[in-house]
């Protein structure tokens, strides 16, 4: 399992660096490669059960200069080894192979891309996701893809582009020519995936078979799908491809896949009934498993889409009842906001929310004051002791309100006609 993988890495890796006293615990470290039982599925190991890129016996191994320099190379590739023409037995280490000058090294690791060969091992797929999730920042992201972006999985692919959208300079990058470059090489990636084979699934990369094809998996695709929404890029035919993707294996979703693709789609504004139907009868059968974020993600996709779905919408207010103590602001006037804006009336649900802002509206930002506000004001509801306390925390912060707000808050009141003699004197 991941357990051994990871154990098995950290063993090879503590071993890079310590020279001949450890060759033989790194060299048994592989031995036991073919009990972790999903190895055989994507390679072809010898009879040792050994990586096919890891010989019983002596071997030549080097690799191009343009692409490794010196000792890095090991570093960079945990694992690994490296030498200039000189025959490699058990007893090197990645250390003492990489000691070779780059003039004299040649390649003789198969490791094919995805486009042409078998794959590559599971572990290197994991390497190149931790180098991507350990960088901070889009740029440095980038530069991972600028070295390896020809031999990146699916999933390497899916993870570069979803952590460049979440790093806090990922808009500043989102015209890169890089970022293009994710943008068609995972839409080819998509559309190739045809078939849904469950020993597909552990690394999403490519697999050999009549039709090679990818296997996408419900995380990569939502992931996928929330990044083009967050960097606002956009691609038909690769929304397409997620759609139905997702449509076929909506029951491999969980909730926060299900709750952040309507998000995503709905921040596009694409209006995929099909998906959005798809989404909704599941989630409707999964709504114990969402949490306040997840019903927030929910109900804002559907009011942003005007998809009303009567009976995900009822399951929506029965499940998010109970549970209300731990909304925070943003989830409470947001689902309020929503269930407003498809014109769906449900008053045990309102009047709880209600209940829960009166007690944390001193939490409330400006925008979560005023959306509350037009909320109950557009299903008319007047609830007095909320628009009461809604009032006195907005008296003393107007100069926070952005006109839009301000806007909202004074046509609250003005609809429900509730003068609140200090709030429209200070407005």
């Amino acid at each position: 399992g991941s357990a051994s993988r990871e154990s098995q890495q950290e063993q090879t890796q503590g071993s890079a660096g310590t020279g001949s006293s450890a060759a033989a615990s790194w060299s048994d470290s592989w031995q036991e490669a073919g009990s972790w039982g999903s190895w055989p599925r994507y390679s072809s190991p010898s009879a040792s059960s050994q990586p096919s890129w890891r010989a019983a016996a002596p071997v030549e191994v080097a690799s191009k200069a343009s692409h490794h320099d010196g000792a890095d190379s090991a570093a960079k590739a945990p694992g690994l080894t490296f030498s200039a023409r000189v025959t490699v037995d058990r007893s090197t280490t990645p250390a003492t192979a990489a000691a070779a000058t780059p003039e004299q090294w040649t390649t003789s690791l198969k490791w094919q891309d995805e486009f042409t060969g078998e794959g590559h091992e599971p572990l290197k797929g994991k390497h190149f996701n931790d180098l991507i999730i350990e960088k901070r920042s889009a740029g440095e992201i980038l530069e991972v893809l600028d070295q390896y972006a020809l031999e990146f999985s699916v999933v390497n692919a899916v993870t570069a582009l979803h952590r460049i959208a979440k790093a806090d300079d990922g808009q500043a990058w989102r015209k890169d020519a890089r970022i293009q470059y994710l943008n068609r090489r995972i839409t080819s990636m998509f559309s190739s995936s045809k078939k849904d084979e469950i020993e597909k699934k552990e690394t999403g990369r490519r697999v050999p078979g009549s039709d090679w094809v990818y296997y996408i998996d419900t995380r990569s695709l939502v992931n996928a799908a929330w990044a083009f929404a967050h960097l606002g890029l956009k691609n038909n035919e690769m929304m397409e491809a997620i759609s139905e993707e997702t449509c076929r294996k909506i029951y491999d979703c969980n909730a926060q896949q299900l709750a952040m693709c309507a998000w995503s789609y709905a921040k596009m504004m694409r209006k995929d009934l099909q998906l959005m139907q798809t989404l909704a009868e599941e989630a409707v059968h999964r709504l114990q498993e969402f949490t306040g974020q997840h019903i927030m993600n929910t109900v804002w996709a559907c009011a942003k889409l005007k998809f009303l779905h009567i009976e995900l919408m009822m399951a929506i207010a029965a499940a998010a009842q109970p549970i209300l103590e731990d909304f925070t602001p943003q989830h409470l006037s947001i689902t309020a906001w929503g269930f407003a804006t498809l014109s769906l009336r449900h008053l045990p649900l309102m009047d709880a929310i209600a209940e829960e802002a009166i007690t944390t509206v001193r939490a409330f930002k400006p925008q979560n004051i005023a959306n509350t506000a037009w909320a109950f004001a557009t299903l008319d509801i007047c609830n007095e002791r909320l628009f009461d306390k809604l009032a006195k925390a907005a008296v003393g912060r107007l100069r926070e309100f952005s006109p839009q707000n301000l806007s909202n808050l004074v046509w609250s009141f003005s609809t429900l006609r509730w003068l609140h003699e200090d709030l429209f004197a200070a407005a």
